[in-house]
């Protein structure tokens, strides 16, 4: 029997405005097809509505306070949409293996689009479903960008046993 194969991919989305920061969506769609899931975090306060897609939600049950970001799985969704500026494929895995990504990316923590991105992708390096040295070469990208670094990321520290940043 022949397995599919899926693609995982970053989309780095078109700033809606000068000021605005780039959004980062890890995309994950069966090779050969133009739809596939996104995975995304998104501020609390900007919950968008469903559109025909399934939408799942997943917040930090952890907090006592309301979530400022919330986890976001986008089913159905184009691969080539005309809102990203970039989309890299960073692996081909087999179709038994796709339920790590979905684990990673729902137990990751609800933060920034880029912050959450990578935190999963960390998860998927440590398994060796994405190559080594994923996260420090698009870490790499968010630091050029001009972002400051937030309160988890110490200079030298390590980002939660996964290696250095």
């Amino acid at each position: 029997m022949v397995e599919r194969v899926h693609s995982i991919a970053l989309g780095f989305e078109k700033p809606t405005s000068p000021n605005a920061p780039e959004h980062w969506i890890l995309m994950v769609y069966l090779v050969g097809t133009f739809t596939g899931t996104y995975y995304h975090a998104v501020p609390a306060k900007s919950k968008p509505e469903p559109k025909g897609n399934s939408i799942r939600k997943f917040g930090d049950r952890r907090q006592q306070q309301p979530p400022r970001y919330i986890i976001i799985m986008h089913a159905n969704k184009r691969v080539d949409a005309p809102s990203f500026s970039e989309v890299k494929v960073l692996s081909y895995i087999a179709e038994p293996v796709l339920w790590r990504v979905i684990d990673a990316a729902m137990r990751a923590r609800p933060q920034e689009s880029k912050e959450y991105v990578l935190e999963t992708l960390g998860t998927l390096e440590g398994q060796g479903i994405v190559p080594l040295g994923t996260v420090k070469e698009y870490g790499g990208m968010r630091e050029e960008s001009g972002i400051p670094p937030t309160q988890e990321d110490g200079e030298g520290e390590q980002e939660r046993g996964r290696g250095e940043i």
